[in-house]
């Protein structure tokens, strides 16, 4: 999933005209991976079963968001509004991610334990441990909070927790749920 997201991220933050990939970005390309699904197939060569992973992924996602009450389609707008436009763009016509969009990523890379690939729903989870003024803002006009959001998060973790023979022994170091969830920790979601 987190492939068509950052497609559509790149995309949006070029559209609107901003110099760099910001975290929000990558938040309206993940609410908006839905649209992108039924081209991923022909158009970026998934495999059936990345489309069934991406698929799944982005329900997991809905749900959080419903239990917040915010339709994908409201934060979005609502990113696009707190993130504005300005018009310029990448100065050399190429367009990478913010200090701040590199600092979530990297973040969402210790969430998943640094498997190859980080998945939407520990991008999300970074995103939320320090929301950017662009987030907090949707998110109030939503009528929600980071914390909010990320309790609803943490709500999806716990009912996907893993069975009693993942679980983690005595003295075992705490680790996330996500890595150990099947379909949140495999690569090319």
């Amino acid at each position: 999933m987190m492939q068509l997201a950052w497609s559509a991220a790149a995309a949006e933050a070029a559209a609107s005209g901003h110099e760099f990939i910001e975290t929000e970005h990558v938040l309206i390309g993940m609410t908006a991976v839905s649209k992108a699904l039924p081209l991923a197939a022909d158009g970026l060569g998934f495999s059936a079963e990345q489309l069934h992973d991406a698929a799944r992924e982005q329900d997991i996602l809905r749900q959080v968001l419903a239990k917040t009450l915010v339709a994908p389609e409201a934060m979005r707008r609502e990113l696009r509004k707190a993130l504005g436009g300005t018009g310029g763009g990448p100065r050399d016509g190429r367009i990478s991610r913010s200090a701040a969009c590199k600092a979530v990523f990297a973040s969402a890379a210790e969430l998943s334990d640094y498997k190859p690939s980080v998945t939407a729903l520990q991008f999300l989870k970074a995103a939320l441990l320090n929301p950017g003024h662009a987030l907090k803002q949707a998110l109030e006009q939503l009528g929600n909070t980071a914390f909010q959001l990320s309790e609803a998060l943490d709500a999806a973790e716990t009912s996907a927790a893993p069975a009693a023979s993942e679980r983690l022994a005595p003295g075992e170091p705490k680790r996330h749920h996500f890595p150990s969830n099947p379909l949140w920790g495999k690569a090319g979601t």
